[in-house]
């Protein structure tokens, strides 16, 4: 016994709270659900290759890891790079990626894996023109 039935008032009986609307689908959904297994996309025709097709089966030139692999390769970057304390540099090694990335992906590098390559290597080789930098200036 509560309260209010002690008092003699009786209550209105609490109705339900309504139901939940569905949300609407959105742009997106409503353009999948046509399509096969709700892809948001659809699929393109396959493509025929042009010319003769590049055996990708091979191993990368340059990898990232160990660098004594790819010492020509970082001497010669480095020497293509300005000096340390040049305000250019930085641009000069944003250039040099990519072109090193392009010219892995050439060779048949998957896109990321030759960012990451020539990004590591051209990461060494501005560390070390800094470096040869600093040592020329007597900081080091």
């Amino acid at each position: 016994m509560d309260l209010f039935e002690a008092a003699g008032v009786p209550l209105p009986p609490i109705p339900p709270k309504p139901a939940r609307k569905a949300r609407k689908p959105s742009p997106a959904e409503r353009a999948a659900s046509g399509r096969l297994e709700g892809a948001r996309r659809h699929r393109i025709p396959d493509r025929r290759r042009i010319g003769p097709g590049r055996d990708l089966a091979h191993a990368a030139q340059v990898v990232p890891f160990p660098l004594h692999h790819n010492g020509a390769l970082l001497a010669d970057v480095i020497e293509r790079l300005p000096h340390g304390y040049s305000p250019d540099l930085n641009k000069a090694c944003a250039k040099e990626t990519r072109n090193l990335q392009n010219q892995l992906m050439r060779q048949g590098v998957a896109k990321q894996s030759a960012w990451l390559c020539a990004r590591t290597l051209l990461h060494h080789a501005h560390m070390k023109r800094v470096h040869d930098a600093h040592r020329e200036a007597g900081i080091l």
